[in-house]
């Protein structure tokens, strides 16, 4: 199956849901969804933590998201670096920590589905997030029996 175009439109509640699905256990809390970002709230360690995510596409086929945390208190940026390590050590191989940011390479992720995609855009606006897609290619990795 291909398709050459589709757009996705997340708002607050749609992206609160699949967050909560994918990561059920994380504490995780969208605040809004600004231009600027993704706001939201989340426990790192014993703290409640407020951070802005900011999702780019700085290569092809790469999908970025830049974090950057703040608290009353400092935290210190290894501390939030680890933190981010831990949280995504048992996930698929594709997405790396670097500093404060995650980078996902969809290719790496989605090779072992069948599935290639390339983003064309990704970015906040007030109240939405917008993911504009240019391709999107499914193989079937098996045939169905027929009876």
């Amino acid at each position: 199956m291909r398709v050459s175009q589709i757009s996705i439109v997340m708002d607050r509640d749609d992206l609160q849901d699949w967050m909560d699905e994918l990561l059920p256990e994380s504490g995780l809390r969208i605040v809004s969804i600004t231009p600027e970002g993704i706001r939201g709230q989340v426990k790192l360690l014993w703290w409640h933590v407020d951070f802005l995510a900011v999702p780019s596409i700085p290569a092809p086929d790469t999908v970025a998201i830049d974090i950057s945390a703040h608290k009353l208190v400092p935290i210190p940026s290894a501390l939030v670096q680890r933190q981010l390590k831990e949280a995504v050590r048992d996930g698929p191989p594709g997405i790396s920590v670097m500093e404060e940011s995650l980078r996902v390479h969809l290719p790496s992720l989605l090779a072992g589905l069948g599935v290639h995609l390339h983003v064309r855009h990704l970015g906040c606006e007030q109240g939405r997030l917008t993911m504009s897609v240019e391709g999107l290619s499914v193989s079937m990795p098996f045939r169905p029996r027929h009876r």
